[in-house]
């Protein structure tokens, strides 16, 4: 999902990031948690596509943490449901597991895994890409918009995105101000897409 379209509902909290960090000894200086972490290193790989640059290196992070730093796993589907953004999580931690073998667990994809149609387009999608060559052209400026589009959740999570308001807002009644709110942010991303 583009970095301009995550909606403030799915931002985490600052203060209870800050109270999960760790310290490191010797410094002043704290990481977040190892859920946190991953949440974080997933969502940077939906921002960039899984495939734009930095490409592989992206998918390597996710690898490096589940080796090194694993998350409680239970916890990472507990927080990607709760914060609607089960399906570029799921897509970061089954890219990464495919191309390096990360050990991501299969209950974990299980749970979050999108509808059958959702993977089936975002495969063919990225099918048409290469993750080796990162400063490649990957889409077009619509197939960015529609390849983002299918990274949400639901529509509910699309429309209250693309209009900059948060998910309970989403009414029926209000779609013409919904619509009329996505104009700008939506001419955003097709203007400012590079690659």
């Amino acid at each position: 999902m583009s970095g301009r379209w995550i909606g403030k509902s799915q931002e985490p909290d600052t203060d209870e990031l800050l109270a999960a960090s760790l310290p490191i000894a010797g410094s002043a200086v704290r990481v977040l948690s190892p859920l946190h972490n991953m949440i974080q290193v997933s969502l940077h790989t939906a921002k960039h596509s899984f495939v734009r640059a930095p490409g592989l290196r992206l998918h390597t992070d996710v690898d490096r943490l589940a080796a090194f730093a694993p998350p409680d796993w239970t916890a990472v589907a507990e927080l990607a449901e709760t914060m609607t953004i089960r399906t570029p999580v799921f897509f970061s931690l089954a890219l990464s597991r495919a191309l390096l073998g990360a050990a991501v667990p299969d209950a974990v994809l299980d749970r979050l895994a999108p509808a059958r149609w959702k993977v089936g387009a975002v495969c063919r999608a990225l099918r048409r890409c290469d993750v080796f060559e990162p400063f490649e052209r990957k889409f077009s400026r619509l197939g960015m918009v529609r390849f983002h589009s299918l990274l949400f959740d639901d529509l509910r999570g699309w429309c209250a995105s693309a209009s900059g308001v948060d998910r309970g807002e989403v009414k029926l009644w209000r779609t013409p101000a919904l619509l009329w709110g996505a104009v700008p942010r939506v001419v955003d991303l097709v203007c400012r897409y590079q690659r």
